[in-house]
């Protein structure tokens, strides 16, 4: 004896019982990446330096230990995950190549070339930590950095040293590895999976 037929109803139950898991599964993978759905909290710029017009202190002359550019994963707009977000860290000390003390601040100013898309160097001295400045903004990966700073020692007074040149240089990433994640791209398996939903209730018509 042969088993019965199944029903064009069957297949149609079956594929609505696919569909939903699958939506299940979306959902539940959605709520496991909560990246997307935050904002990129970032802290662009350092604190300003605070000046007491009572001190005569003098500002020794920084010297620069190091310069660290991060560039970023993708061009802006992001989607919460700071891919976006290029970063440039400047390190100084004394010209002994002692610490510099937190009582010294920094001044900086753009004295050739342009800074990347979204940075800024504010005109007030900077207070750094342990010699340390760190910004942060939004930078295409692509394009190439190329610009001099000048850098000041400020005292506890407000007296400056002397100047000393920066020159921050990165080539960008010429592939396009840098821009093939873009923010805002659909994701693919949800786009998927809704498509093998469809095909499969077409299906389940064609047979009815």
């Amino acid at each position: 004896m042969k088993p019965e037929a199944a029903t064009p109803s069957f297949f149609r139950r079956a594929c609505r019982r696919a569909c939903k898991r699958w939506l299940l599964v979306v959902v539940l993978a959605s709520s496991a990446c909560p990246r997307s759905a935050l904002a990129c909290k970032i802290k662009p710029d350092p604190d300003p330096f605070p000046i007491d017009t009572a001190s005569s202190d003098a500002a020794p002359a920084p010297s620069l230990t190091s310069v660290t550019v991060k560039r970023a994963q993708h061009a802006p707009p992001g989607n919460g995950d700071c891919a976006e977000v290029g970063r440039l860290t400047l390190q100084f000390s004394r010209a002994d190549g002692s610490a510099l003390p937190d009582s010294v601040g920094i001044r900086l100013t753009v004295a050739q070339g342009r800074l990347p898309q979204a940075f800024t160097i504010p005109t007030y001295p900077l207070l750094t930590t342990q010699g340390l400045l760190a910004f942060a903004g939004g930078d295409d990966p692509s394009q190439p950095i190329d610009f001099t700073l000048q850098a000041t020692g400020v005292g506890a007074g407000g007296a400056e040293s002397a100047p000393i040149d920066i020159h921050v240089n990165d080539p960008g990433q010429s592939s396009g590895c840098a821009m093939a994640r873009r923010a805002g791209r659909p994701d693919i398996i949800p786009l998927a999976g809704f498509a093998l939903c469809w095909l499969a209730f077409a299906r389940a018509r064609r047979r009815s």
